[in-house]
């Protein structure tokens, strides 16, 4: 018999072994998986039992905490019957419950819809569209349509102390074109964790008019080029003309097929069917940026000597992140070789480009005289991030180039992944699964970007093998560190750079190709974490990487495998009694 997720208030597993090595480790997950599945009540009991014993959990978006394993004989099942009595009158510490959030109907066995409260208002029978990891941010999107009017609602346990409140970036960007439309933001009123360990959460609810979907449902290769035009565009104008950074780019917060945007597009930033369209008109985007939970303000104090602390973090998506934002130094480069900026191979659309973008001396910038993005490489500061760590530590801040760089592992992912409509399956996919392996390793990144033309042309699907020379070119763009460079480069350099290969790459293509939106091409890693349920579209889900999640150290909780006893369970009981009265009554 199975019951859904809604219709359950706790988890238990059954081991049949005594020497079980997983432990309480399965029983956990299933109890995080029950903290996403009930935004209504996101704190859950958990019972691990074996024939040598059980052990008492709980789990909520703070994190888990797990009793040592008490004997069955111990104080003759007194614990176990405190837990049963626990489910049905909880202690006030573990009744963590949102009133504000009610199930539509709670006879179904159907995925069930949700009613919300905002400030006094009731959205209603709303689908949920994404649920984040337990144990972290635990964000929940909504969908609500009601007579063509669309309503999405964002729910997310943030950190007490953290840096930016993702509404005031949001009001920071003041309605700017190509980042989702916020619309208002309140506190929930839910706390959970404890500020004594940096662990306290507390719940935030966005309310947002637009959106879309996945980038895998995104139709046709042109399309694809110029959702990430579009998501540069937002992302440049967000960083130089607002002072907001996003910070954590990846395929999740990248939207297609939009809903509720204008029909007639903004007087600036200028989107790429705007650029493309000769008559004049203005365009809205292909695509949004969603998502600032990472996001920053980005602004004039970077001109100092003085380094703000929040850019020194190093916060994103494993597999998307930056490379040197996941190492947190300048990039160890084995030699300080770059690539010039780019030029429009096409007189036509370089000369609407600079008209578009009139004023703008970035976007009609050229190298001469040996220059590359402006400068030449700083030889002798090379040498010494070589053979002094600190100092390439030291140097080392969040900087708009890095979230660039994740725009073009999107970019990758998705052009490794995607394979035609209505295509028979390939029968080689070896180059396809090295550079998919490399792809996901940490610290195996590089080698994709020193693949061979010839290289991605046998990784991609045979029909998107053109594909091969953009992604070459990309790779060259990516791979320096620009940190090297003297002077710096500006600020939005790399932006220009991929727009002009994205346009390139428009303008060359002969023909479009309609995308297979159901199915992407299989590799091995994401077949095996699919049966284990951990898998997403272009990769594990693994939520974000952080160094620095907010102003206070990062929290510190047990992960399922560590529950083990102390001297005597007897003890370790008593200990559990007193420090977790949230585990028991």
């Amino acid at each position: 018999m199975q019951v859904p997720w809604h219709k359950t208030e706790s988890v238990g597993e059954m081991k049949t072994s005594a020497e079980d090595a997983k432990k309480a480790t399965q029983a956990m997950r299933y109890a995080g998986l029950h903290n996403v599945a009930r935004p209504d009540r996101p704190g859950c009991y958990a019972l691990s039992a074996s024939p040598k014993g059980y052990q008492i959990g709980w789990s909520d978006p703070s994190g888990i905490h797990i009793s040592a394993t008490i004997a069955w004989d111990y104080g003759k099942g007194d614990l176990l019957l405190r837990y049963v009595y626990s489910l049905y009158t909880p202690p006030s510490l573990c009744n963590v419950v949102d009133p504000t959030v009610t199930l539509a109907d709670r006879t179904t066995d159907e995925s069930p819809l949700w009613n919300i409260q905002f400030k006094g208002k009731s959205y209603t029978n709303g689908r949920t569209v994404f649920v984040g990891e337990p144990w972290s941010h635990q964000t929940a999107i909504y969908k609500f349509e009601n007579n063509d009017v669309v309503t999405m609602i964002k729910d997310q346990f943030q950190h007490v102390d953290r840096w930016f409140q993702e509404s005031e970036l949001y009001c920071k960007l003041q309605g700017a074109a190509g980042w989702v439309t916020f619309v208002d933001s309140c506190d929930v009123g839910l706390t959970i964790g404890s500020n004594s360990d940096a662990s306290a959460r507390v719940k935030k609810r966005l309310l947002m008019s637009s959106g879309g979907e996945a980038l895998d449902k995104v139709p046709t290769i042109k399309i694809f080029l110029m959702s990430m035009y579009d998501v540069l565009e937002a992302h440049r104008y967000g960083v130089m003309k607002k002072h907001v950074m996003h910070r954590d780019v990846s395929y999740r917060n990248i939207l297609v097929n939009l809903f509720g945007i204008p029909a007639e597009g903004p007087a600036e930033p200028t989107f790429v069917n705007t650029l493309l369209d000769s008559s004049g008109k203005r365009h809205p985007p292909v695509a949004l940026l969603c998502d600032l939970d990472n996001g920053c303000v980005y602004g004039e104090e970077i001109e100092s000597d003085i380094i703000p602390e929040h850019l020194k973090s190093r916060t994103g998506t494993p597999m998307y992140i930056a490379r040197a934002v996941e190492t947190g130094r300048l990039l160890n480069a084995s030699h300080p070789f770059f690539e010039p900026m780019p030029e429009i191979s096409s007189k036509a659309i370089a000369k609407r480009y600079a008209e578009c973008y009139k004023g703008d001396t970035m976007r009609t910038f050229r190298d001469k005289e040996g220059t590359c993005h402006g400068g030449k490489p700083d030889i002798p500061r090379y040498k010494e991030t070589r053979v002094n760590e600190d100092q390439a530590k030291a140097a080392f801040y969040h900087q708009p180039r890095h979230d660039v760089e994740s725009v073009g592992w999107c970019i990758i992912a998705f052009c490794l992944r995607s394979q035609p409509k209505d295509e028979k399956v390939e029968h080689s996919l070896v180059l396809l699964h090295k550079a998919w392996g490399f792809l996901t390793q940490s610290g195996y990144r590089l080698d994709v970007l020193g693949m061979t033309l010839q290289d991605w042309e046998r990784a991609l699907h045979p029909r998107l093998k053109f594909l091969g020379m953009f992604l070459f070119r990309l790779c060259e763009q990516m791979s320096p560190e620009y940190g090297f460079l003297s002077p710096p480069p500006p600020q939005d350099h790399l932006h220009e750079a991929f727009q002009r290969l994205i346009l390139n790459q428009i303008d060359e293509m002969a023909e479009d190709i309609e995308l297979d939106t159901e199915k992407l091409r299989e590799v091995p890693e994401l077949r095996q974490q699919k049966h284990q349920g951990m898998a997403t579209s272009f990769g594990p889900s693994l939520g974000q990487s952080s160094s620095s999640p907010s102003k206070r150290r990062p929290t510190k909780r047990s992960a399922p495998s560590e529950g083990k006893p102390t001297a005597t369970p007897q003890k370790r009981a008593k200990n559990e009694s007193s420090r977790k009265a949230r585990k028991t009554r």
